[in-house]
């Protein structure tokens, strides 16, 4: 008896202590180091994209704008303002490494904003750190964090606003704080198309909450001078660009890259019956899996409430969940960092929930508490031993790509030699690494280059465009002073077929990346190009 009475009183002591030191006012200091932590090693640690290559050879090549990257800026008007800004104040020759550190910071700052949102919304400490770090855990965020989609920064202007907004009677209610989260939410558009529905829920709260002390739908027009002030602000970049191009970049690549999208299979997200088959892949798995149950059930307990009609508050979850759900809806092809607004919107929602439960509904708000701690949980086991694989790379200065890349830049620049010219490639981060100049034809990488077969005939034969096609011809007038092109890659094929006709030879530069060079007695020496920089 003595002995099951010992064991029992050790127990309960157990278990006091770890609720203790879950619920305990380190807690959320705790997870919040956490995440922190997590940020810095999935930025250090994450692969090259070609998204990277996309936007940073448009930043390089923001001076001397061709069709190339036009293309990058299309996607975002100031995009490529922000990554030449991060570059310029970075000293040396790298861009790869000051791009990934410049998201890692902006990403320390989204989740500073956020958590100051969620406790705006009337999170308490403990759900807003463990909803962050839930977050951090998603893939959503984590494949984000590793490309320069202009997601992070994007998103912190997507947020600003709700620092702004009076969301309750007794807010401040200054028309500056509305003409600039007017502002800001038109910016985030400006870096990145897919935030237009979640601008145009900003430009209209006052309206969509009439219970705040501003002026309902007069005050609108004070969100839409920001929004106006904004907007200007990009249609300057655009300026200078071809309205063909215009076109081409707002409609017809989307198009065509649709259709690449179905003919190599990678996802049917151009239909509805595409869109619920992509989302449902991605609910599967079980970071996803465990935010979607939490949303779930946050949902449940305030309608289980009786408390009536949602406080203002709630509603700025819901109306974000609601243009997420709009920006997925659009016809295109998925990629798992278009659900971003759609989990803001959700976590917020669950942020919110205890406003709405009240006082009164105590045991449902720890209820929310407990299942936002446990569905972290789940989400950091289900995805530990990424992160122990992610945090080996962190620790390693030479392990991380881009360190890997810059090496590879080094090699392919010594390489080349004393040739002047440019680098034809889909990889243009090697070149910019190496302090080559790109052929801009190619400066938007693999994005308009593989679509060749894709786009229409009028398109097709456009000579500001390069496809495959023409590329002898291209070549013939210009021919470059390397080529680099990644080895397994079927839409490199066409390059790598035209230096070994030649009798180019191959340096390998990183992984299957390689560099065709022409022979030391080739003409290439004899073309007029740029010097290195």
């Amino acid at each position: 008896m003595r002995t099951a009475a010992t064991s029992r009183t050790w127990i309960e002591t157990t278990l006091t202590s770890v609720r203790e030191a879950v619920t305990g006012p380190r807690a959320a200091g705790v997870m919040l180091v956490l995440a922190a932590l997590t940020v810095v090693v999935v930025g250090l640690s994450t692969p090259v994209s070609r998204d990277e290559h996309l936007y940073l050879a448009a930043a390089a090549l923001a001076g001397d704008l061709r069709p190339g990257a036009d293309f990058a800026i299309l996607q975002g008007p100031l995009s490529t303002w922000y990554h030449a800004a991060v570059l310029a104040v970075w000293p040396g020759a790298e861009v790869l490494l000051p791009a990934r550190l410049a998201q890692i910071v902006v990403a320390w700052l989204v989740g500073l904003v956020l958590w100051a949102v969620m406790r705006r919304l009337g999170a308490s400490r403990l759900l807003a750190a463990a909803l962050l770090l839930l977050l951090v855990h998603t893939e959503v965020v984590r494949e984000s964090l590793g490309v320069a989609r202009n997601y992070e920064p994007a998103i912190l202007l997507s947020l600003l606003p709700w620092l702004l907004l009076p969301l309750e009677p007794g807010d401040p209610e200054h028309r500056w704080r509305l003409v600039a989260a007017g502002a800001l939410a038109t910016l985030a558009v400006g870096l990145k198309l897919t935030h237009a529905a979640t601008a145009v829920v900003t430009i209209l709260w006052p309206a969509v909450a009439p219970t705040t002390t501003t002026g309902g739908r007069r005050d609108v027009l004070w969100t839409l001078l920001g929004a106006g002030l904004a907007a200007g602000l990009a249609l300057l970049v655009l300026l200078g660009t071809d309205a063909e191009l215009v076109r081409f970049g707002l409609v017809d690549y989307h198009l065509a890259n649709a259709r690449f999208h179905e003919a190599a299979g990678l996802g049917g997200g151009m239909t509805v019956a595409g869109k619920f088959d992509d989302a449902a892949r991605l609910i599967r798995r079980t970071d996803l899996a465990a935010w979607s149950v939490l949303v779930v059930i946050a949902l449940g307990l305030a309608a289980a409430s009786g408390r009536g009609r949602p406080v203002v508050r709630w509603r700025v979850g819901a109306v974000l969940l609601a243009a997420g759900a709009v920006m997925v809806a659009v016809p295109r092809p998925v990629q798992t960092s278009y659900y971003a607004t759609l989990l803001l919107g959700g976590v917020l929602v669950v942020a919110a929930t205890p406003a709405w439960l009240g006082a009164r509904a105590r045991r449902a708000r720890r209820s929310l508490v407990a299942l936002a701690l446990v569905a972290t949980a789940i989400a950091v086991v289900h995805i530990s031993g990424r992160d122990v694989r992610a945090a080996s790379v962190a620790l390693r200065p030479d392990a991380w790509p881009a360190r890997i890349v810059h090496d590879a830049g080094r090699r392919l620049d010594r390489a080349i030699g004393e040739r002047r010219g440019r680098v034809l490639t889909t990889h243009p981060l090697y070149a910019l690494e190496a302090g080559r100049p790109l052929d801009p034809a190619m400066a938007t990488g693999v994005f308009v280059w593989r679509l060749g077969d894709h786009l229409d005939r009028r398109l097709a034969a456009d000579p500001r465009l390069l496809v495959p096609a023409r590329l002898g011809a291209h070549l013939a007038v210009r021919p470059p002073v390397a080529i680099v092109v990644e080895a397994a890659a079927p839409w490199d094929a066409p390059l790598s077929r035209w230096a070994r006709a030649r009798e180019w030879r191959m340096h390998p530069l990183a992984g299957g990346t390689v560099a065709w060079i022409p022979p030391a007695d080739g003409s290439t020496d004899r073309m007029e190009g740029d010097r290195p920089r």
